[in-house]
């Protein structure tokens, strides 16, 4: 898609670039978010499906834990470990 943003680009009077979206950039702009949007729906469809069938599973021991770790990668000793 870049290469086609670079063959429209069109110099404005100050000397900045502006770039003409064609038709065929629309539709390339299309199928990459359609193709983003199907990714995220089959790895959140898949999210789904594990945590069901561990709830079913085990639903006595279903813990959830929210770790900073951000600040766990700048301890030395903890960044080892994870």
């Amino acid at each position: 898609m870049s290469k086609k943003y670079e063959l429209n680009k069109i110099e404005t009077e100050g000397g900045e670039y502006c770039y003409r979206k064609t038709n065929n950039i629309k539709k390339l702009e299309f199928l990459v978010l359609k193709t983003h949007r199907r990714l995220k729906n089959i790895r959140h469809n898949y999210i789904h499906q594990i945590t069901t069938s561990l709830a079913k599973t085990k639903p006595e021991y279903v813990v959830m834990e929210n770790l900073n770790t951000c600040g766990m990668l700048k301890n030395r000793k903890l960044s080892k470990a994870i």
